[in-house]
């Protein structure tokens, strides 16, 4: 197993797989390697002669490991278990300058595969091997740098930054705030130190400066070695120079000034962030601490995580609910707007599922449990916004490189202005005959004290990762989840649209409506042969047969065996011995059946704009069901509010016939639709828009359109809650079904991308103006600091414009 930097941020990653032996094997690899190639961010897949390792070269981005596993596994191949993923909980940072650091120093690690580490969320997530390293090492390695870290588990949900080393005692919170302690001693000292100075004792006043700047400095000096150590200059290292250099020429106020102002800088900034990470902990929040569940003869309160799978738990009126299940008894309204977004309550009895999350209305349930606390869709969705914050936006890539040259320039440049500049001045004077005085030499090094302290570039690169976090949260509350940084970018440049029909523009809720036996065949068993058919399926239309089944209380007992979908097309399969297929027309003519009379009937039914679907056994056309699906109320609405944002293409894609699409494209408002797709047409028409559009979107169901939603520049899956195959297959989520979410989406991307542009030329204007006064005059040590300091948390505080509520579009 090895993992390699490759040019700009690509990796490539090679794992150990075992795949089935046999006739099958070279199907199983083409398999494996198409399944990869077609997720979004994988650039190259391929497996070795042995058949023993898989290749992955793709955009850590865009896709994390995690994904690519559970791929390799979805598609049949077992993978070696060494590999192990984590996110660590970070506390008392300096700056995301800082933490590039210790992200450059875990990565170099023995047995790290990938390292994502994201200031602004407060996080690191690294994947590694588990034969090899461990979390203990990773934890000590961040810990070396300054920087307190702590294991954060999926059900940790009342906590997230709960320490796997647990408290004995309970303290107030500032007690464990190093930095804040710390500052307070050093300011208190420095206070003494100006009084002293003030009486005239200068000694006494110098000594405590000095150790003023130790009680203040000691995180930084102590993370600057470490930098140094690894090859890094970050803030910690050049405002240590910048001390030092102070003490060096006797200006022990400013050197103080430095450590203190910067103190607080960073504290101030820390209350900040804290509000922007404070909106996934609020997610995780939505769960209560303890549920009631039913064990035996009596009803016991416990924590969540205790409670196993298929357990009953009762859910009293008013209480939210902590785990996905099915009600087995009782009647109530769920309020699922926490999960989706939507305000409406939903109505739930026997039989429906519950999420967790949620809040249950005037009535008591009893939920049987089909997810336990870790894999619940709410655990799932704050897993994934973990890996999306760890992942760069294009924006932060592109400050990241060029924050990556100004700091070695501007410190070049103060190397000059401090050292060569007063040694060309001094030479000239000498050479005219007269002496240099120190008070010139004291000028200058002042000047490049000011530019090491201004070559910072930390205001400048946190200017954007606080911007896609605070949004990614914000969104998360408002129920879509955005995988990454990207993807919210992407969304605000979205000029073209095309929508799945069943299940996105139409409810997706389609019923059986009628039965036009063709032989000998009855109705009942019709429906009874094509619902045991479906019963296999994961098609929208496959949910009509069940819930046909389930009004009519009947099941098919038939044994099906030799199961195959052909997309776009239909269904074959064995029943009891018997073959029978189950499809479109185009399937009927694709295995050469005779129709007996069904093509007239399917034209009928496909002119009223429903979906007709033919029943054939062996190779007879023995039955037409007739289905039909409403449209969405709010897509009509939501179709021309994309139009008034600027999306200037939006088309319906669908694979059912042309007279039940046009209907659909009528009712809501589509001026342009393509029917009798497979999907491959649907990825052709894609790409020929893409060579038209800058940014296409697909919004599909994430089912059976998983790769149109891969080709297009932006996957939007609808009504994902409670859908593990439709949250994996999309980019942006909207977990109710609502379509409008979409717009507000659009505009939440537009507001973080001009926050990010504010925030990026008021740190360049700000650097740039202090950068050429600072050269040309001498300028206090504490200006320079607030270059960056009070910058750093200016951008942030603009950021947090982003967790408020969205004003209403005019």
């Amino acid at each position: 197993m090895s993992d390699t930097q490759l040019n700009g941020h690509q990796r490539r990653l090679k794992l150990p797989i075992s795949l089935p032996s046999g006739e099958n094997c070279q199907k199983c690899v083409a398999d494996l390697q198409n399944g990869i190639r077609r997720i979004k961010g994988v650039d190259d897949v391929s497996v070795s002669n042995t058949r023993t390792e898989i290749s992955v070269t793709f955009d850590p981005n865009l896709i994390s490991v995690s994904r690519i596993e559970s791929e390799i596994r979805k598609i049949g191949a077992s993978l070696d278990s060494r590999i192990a993923h984590r996110t660590f909980g970070l506390s008392e940072m300096d700056c995301p300058d800082c933490l590039h650091t210790v992200e450059k120093a875990v990565a170099s690690m023995p047995g790290v595969l990938w390292v994502g580490a994201n200031f602004a969320a407060a996080k690191i997530h690294v994947e590694y091997e588990r034969d090899v390293t461990r979390p203990s090492k990773i934890e000590e390695e961040i810990e070396r740098h300054g920087i307190r870290a702590c294991t954060l588990k999926p059900q940790e949900n009342r906590d997230i930054a709960t320490s796997t080393r647990p408290s004995r005692t309970v303290t107030p919170p500032w007690l464990h705030n190093r930095r804040l302690i710390s500052t307070v001693l050093a300011a208190g000292i420095a206070l003494l130190g100006a009084l002293s100075a003030h009486r005239g004792y200068g000694a006494i006043s110098d000594w405590l400066f000095l150790l003023a700047i130790v009680f203040g400095g000691w995180q930084i000096q102590r993370s600057a070695v470490f930098a140094l150590r690894d090859g890094s200059i970050d803030m910690n290292v050049l405002m240590t120079f910048a001390v030092i250099g102070a003490g060096v020429i006797g200006q022990w106020e400013d050197a103080v000034g430095v450590v203190i102002l910067y103190d607080i800088g960073t504290l101030l900034q820390s209350a900040a962030m804290e509000r922007t990470r404070r909106s996934i902990r609020q997610l995780l929040e939505t769960t209560p601490s303890k549920v009631l569940v039913r064990r035996g003869r009596g009803d016991f309160e416990i924590a969540p995580e205790n409670v196993r799978l298929d357990e009953v738990v009762i859910v009293r009126p008013g209480e939210r609910i902590a785990l996905d299940g099915d009600v087995i008894a009782g009647e109530t309204e769920v309020n699922q707007a926490p999960i989706t977004g939507e305000s409406l309550p939903v109505h739930k009895s026997s039989g429906d599922r519950v999420y967790a999350g949620s809040i249950n209305g005037s009535g008591a349930i009893e939920v049987r449990v089909r997810k336990i606390f870790s894999q619940t869709s709410l655990a799932n969705i704050v897993k994934l916004v973990d890996q999306a914050q760890a992942q760069k936006a294009p924006y932060e890539e592109l400050v990241d490189r060029f924050a990556r040259r100004y700091t070695p320039l501007v410190v070049i440049l103060a190397i000059i202005i401090a050292f060569l500049v007063p040694l060309c001045i001094s030479l000239r004077i000498q050479w005219a005959g007269q002496l240099a005085t120190s008070s010139l030499w004291i000028a200058w090094l002042h000047r490049g004290l000011s530019l090491l302290l201004i070559a910072c570039p930390c205001a400048l690169v946190i200017s954007t990762p606080v911007a896609v976090v605070a949004a990614i949260g914000q969104a998360s509350r408002m129920g879509a989840l955005i995988k990454g940084g990207a993807y919210l970018e992407q969304l605000g440049r979205i000029d073209a649209i095309v929508y799945d029909k069943t299940g996105t523009l139409t409810e997706g809720r389609p019923v059986v409506e009628n039965v036009v036996p063709l032989d000998t065949l009855p109705c009942n068993e019709i429906l009874n042969i094509a619902g045991a058919i479906e019963s296999r399926s994961e098609h929208p239309l496959a949910a009509a047969f069940a819930n046909y089944q389930r009004a009519t209380d009947h099941r098919s007992p038939l044994k099906i065996v030799h199961f195959t979908e052909l997309p776009g097309q239909g269904i074959r399969a064995e029943l009891d011995g018997d073959p029978y297929w189950l499809g479109s027309i185009r399937l009927a003519h694709t295995l050469k059946a005779d129709l007996n009379g069904a093509g007239e009937v399917v034209a009928v039914i496909e002119a009223k704009g429903k979906t007709a679907l033919i029943l054939g056994a062996g190779k007879k056309a023995v039955g037409v069901i007739v289905i039909s699906d409403r449209p969405r109320q709010n897509a009509s609405s939501a179709i021309s509010r994309f139009r008034s944002l600027g999306v200037r293409y939006q088309t319906l894609l669908t694979g059912d016939n042309v007279h039940s699409a046009q209907a659909v494209a009528d009712m809501v408002g589509l001026k342009e639709m393509k029917a009798n797709l497979l999907p491959e047409d649907k990825l052709g028409i894609i790409r020929e828009l893409q060579r038209t559009y800058s940014t296409v979107a697909m919004v599909g169901d994430g089912i059976n359109d998983a790769p149109a939603l891969s080709a297009a520049n932006v996957g939007v899956v609808m009504g994902g809650i409670g859908s593990d195959i439709a949250i994996e297959a999309a980019d942006v989520v909207l977990m109710g079904d609502n379509l409008s979410q979409l717009g507000d989406l659009i505009r939440l991307s537009r507001r973080t991308l001009n926050i990010i542009r504010q925030n990026v030329a008021f740190s360049l204007v700000t650097k740039g103006v202090v950068l050429a006064v600072a050269v040309i005059i001498p300028i206090p040590l504490w200006i320079a600091v607030m270059s960056d300091t009070g910058v750093s948390l200016l951008v942030t505080t603009n950021a947090l414009r982003l967790i408020r509520k969205m004003p209403s579009p005019a």
